[in-house]
């Protein structure tokens, strides 16, 4: 199997950063480069780097994201986003194989300097070999000042990758990274610590590091690039990894983690795989009629208890949006089930499945990262409902021209996709048209400055 995972990267060769470059920077999405598709799941990443002037393409405005990187390539990434500097001017190298005419000699300097990186027996520092997956994990967090833990690497009741084996130097980075989704096991459960980075991945890296450093040791949050879907029928929107299927029945929905091969039925978990299905129910009785939440909550706990004799089954009460929500889980057998009480006795039910095997945690944190971002909305033909379309398109010609309001007026509708994008523009960068199925409309974005061009019915790109 082709293993699917950070395919990494050999960053390169940038201007110099400001000392911004430890802020939070949200990305304009202003135009890349030509051979970086609107869907590439690293463009949030190469566009951070874009805007700081850490990164640039070449000159026939190609960046090759699957070219793999160096250490010398990723080292001036890392170095420049650290805003940490050194004065090289009075150094001499302390390698064989870095010498002052070479074009890596103030990064290499600065890293050997500030603790990022050190060289190899001999007094070699190996500029030019290709960065495996580990190695540029341990230069991210020492380039970041983030030090693995060692609870990270002891505490994993899960199973583990293969391939990753405690009391190697690279485990305590590997386990942290897994557990702030820093870098994540392949889709088929191998964690592969020595396969080769591209450029692309590289920067996803070094991204993913920044982001934990800035929300002071809090995991990445990994929806940050998923799509947004949403049914009216059951009146709820929600974020979806992209390689994730959706499968939408009017009264159903099934997101699942695609199995890559036709041998095996949808319906099949295995260790690798896992799914998640909506359902809207409108009524909360189970052998009578209940009336309230706590009492609803009360037979789900039975009910959940009866079910798994002999098994640890947890229960947590919370809200979603101000309506109740008990999660019911059974972490042995990878079950994860939601009940949202509505009004009016309305139920909306998530019963989430994942395989037990070393990407059990990936697994299990998307699915619950997918519950954490739905959006309740009004019902198709409720009569709450009736004329619901309407405000909203109301408050989007509202926008209509404003600057900086462009991406929050699109994300508040809830299933705007992207159809077809223009990366030349007419004048400030590319443009993205978002049509949105609910509403009937097709929206003209302009990146560079946040702002809604104009608006159309239907499905088009004619404007």
């Amino acid at each position: 199997m082709k293993p699917h995972f950070f395919r990494i990267l050999c960053v390169v060769i940038g201007l110099s950063v400001a000392a911004t470059a430890m802020a939070q920077t949200t990305p304009n999405l202003q135009s890349l480069f030509v051979d970086v598709p609107a869907d590439y799941e690293f463009r949030e990443a190469l566009q951070f780097f874009k805007d700081l002037k850490i990164l640039r393409g070449y000159p026939d405005q190609t960046f090759k994201p699957e070219a793999p990187v160096t250490r010398a390539e990723f080292l001036k990434m890392a170095i420049k986003l650290s805003g940490r500097t050194v004065d090289t001017k009075k150094l001499k190298s302390v390698y064989k194989d870095v010498t002052v005419n070479d074009w890596f000699f103030d990064d290499v300097m600065a890293a050997h300097t500030l603790g990022v990186a050190q060289g190899y027996a001999g007094a070699q520092f190996l500029p030019n070999n290709q960065l495996t997956r580990t190695e540029a994990l341990k230069l991210a967090f020492n380039a970041m000042q983030l030090s693995p833990k060692k609870d990270d690497a002891n505490s994993s009741k899960d199973p583990l990758p293969p391939d990753l084996k405690s009391g190697t130097w690279y485990f305590p980075y590997a386990m942290t990274a897994r557990k702030l989704f820093v870098m994540t096991d392949s889709d088929d459960g191998h964690f592969y610590p020595n396969a080769v980075m591209n450029r692309g991945a590289a920067a996803e890296i070094l991204f993913r590091v920044h982001q934990v450093k800035l929300a002071s040791g809090a995991a990445f949050d990994m929806s940050r690039e998923w799509n947004m879907v949403s049914n009216s029928t059951m009146g709820v929107s929600f974020k979806v990894p992209k390689s994730w299927s959706v499968g939408d029945s009017g009264n159903t929905m099934t997101i699942r983690k695609k199995h890559g091969s036709s041998f095996y039925d949808d319906e099949l978990i295995t260790p690798l795989h896992a799914k998640m299905t909506f359902r809207r129910d409108f009524s909360a009785n189970f052998g009578g009629e209940v009336t309230s939440a706590s009492a609803f909550f009360a037979n789900i706990r039975d009910a959940s208890k009866s079910s798994y004799p002999g098994r640890n089954v947890e229960f947590t009460e919370v809200a979603l949006q101000g309506a109740p929500m008990i999660h019911v889980k059974i972490l042995s057998d990878g079950i994860e089930n939601w009940f949202i009480y509505l009004p009016e006795g309305r139920v909306l039910v998530i019963y989430g499945r994942y395989g037990i095997g070393s990407l059990t945690p990936k697994l299990r944190e998307t699915l619950r990262t997918m519950v954490r971002s739905v959006k309740l909305t009004a019902i198709s033909g409720d009569a709450s409902a009736a004329g619901g379309d309407a405000p909203l398109k109301s408050q989007i010609q509202q926008h209509v021209l404003v600057e900086k309001t462009g991406k929050t007026t699109i994300e508040s509708i809830g299933d705007a996709l992207v159809i077809e994008t223009d990366e030349i523009g007419v004048g400030t960068g590319a443009v993205d048209y978002y049509y949105s199925a609910k509403l009937e409309m097709t929206l003209k974005y302009e990146r560079a400055s946040d702002t809604i061009l104009a608006t159309r019915n239907g499905k088009t790109t004619s404007f």
